[in-house]
């Protein structure tokens, strides 16, 4: 997070597990979002586990980076 404050620059890539040679690059600027009551973890658990996430230190600090994208790169062999 000290980075993405610093230059907010990112650049994610995403493989595809079955086929190595299948892949995205999404290169932009990161956004760092409070999530100060910590419901992203609560949202994700449940839409995809049914179940409530395991639980946090309450002195820990939960940020979202939201990617926004500036350009798009798909691989495909």
């Amino acid at each position: 997070m000290r980075n993405l404050r610093r230059d907010p620059r990112i650049s994610v890539s995403v493989y595809d597990l079955a086929n190595p040679y299948t892949s995205v690059e999404i290169r932009g600027t990161a956004e760092i979002l409070p999530d100060e009551a910590k419901r992203l973890p609560f949202e994700l658990s449940h839409k995809y586990l049914g179940i409530d996430p395991p639980a946090e230190k309450e002195d820990e600090t939960r940020v979202i980076i939201r990617v926004v994208p500036r350009k798009i790169v798909r691989f495909s062999a």
